[in-house]
């Protein structure tokens, strides 16, 4: 039985960076924003799901300072002002210049911010959708929470003010592309502190920061990184 769920398995392998890539899509220096293109065929038949992953080599993170350099208190929503505690528990990467990096620690400040698309180049489907929603373990969905004083509205248009939103004066506002909702957030001290989502503004949304699923399960730290992406 094991043996023929196993070779009922369809896998297949796509390395797009290194010495023996498919293809070049190497970078030079971080953020860089490169775009590049994989072509593969999927050569038979098989029942779904299918799920994608990335996989990572040369890269350990399990390494003892790596994975105790975090704050659970932070992740968790607490906002932290003392450098002295976040200096013990994240050991490093807490403060950019003048402000203090929430959520602080080597991990969250390494995350992985490849992002992979799917399409088709049949006519039909013409795209491939990846389910993205909870791939995060459900045990993990109250260690993370939006910083205390976060708050947000949807709301029609950019024209929309704070107060008609509900929110303190300086909110901001944010169109998210994939659902099409338009909102209006607000973070506290923001000029105090450097948030997930300006770490990473092209993976991480000010709306979900740290509750995105993708960070969630980044923070997991493996001996082996292989993580999903769908």
């Amino acid at each position: 039985f094991l043996l023929g769920a196993s070779n009922a398995i369809y896998e297949n392998t796509m390395t797009y960076d290194g010495s023996s890539s498919n293809v070049d899509c190497s970078i030079t220096k971080a953020n860089q924003g490169k775009s590049c293109q994989i072509t593969f065929n999927i050569d038979k038949d098989f029942s779904g799901p299918l799920y994608v992953y990335y996989e990572m080599s040369n890269f350990y993170q399990n390494h003892r300072r790596y994975v105790n350099s975090k704050d659970s208190t932070q992740l968790a929503g607490t906002q932290i002002s003392s450098e002295t505690t976040l200096a013990t528990s994240c050991i490093t990467s807490y403060k950019n210049g003048s402000q203090i990096i929430n959520p602080c620690g080597l991990i969250a400040n390494s995350f992985f911010n490849d992002v992979i698309y799917l399409t088709s180049n049949k006519s039909t489907p013409s795209s491939i959708s990846l389910d993205e929603s909870d791939i995060s373990w459900p045990s993990d969905s109250s260690k993370f929470k939006q910083v205390e004083g976060f708050k947000s509205a949807i709301v029609h248009n950019s024209s929309v003010s704070c107060a008609a939103a509900g929110l303190p004066n300086g909110c901001k506002y944010y169109h998210d592309p994939s659902s099409g909702t338009s909102y209006r957030y607000f973070y506290p001290s923001e000029s105090s502190y450097q948030y997930l989502y300006e770490s990473y503004p092209n993976q991480i949304s000010p709306i979900d920061g740290v509750t995105d699923e993708h960070f969630k399960v980044w923070m997991r730290t493996a001996g082996n990184l292989l993580c999903p992406c769908s």
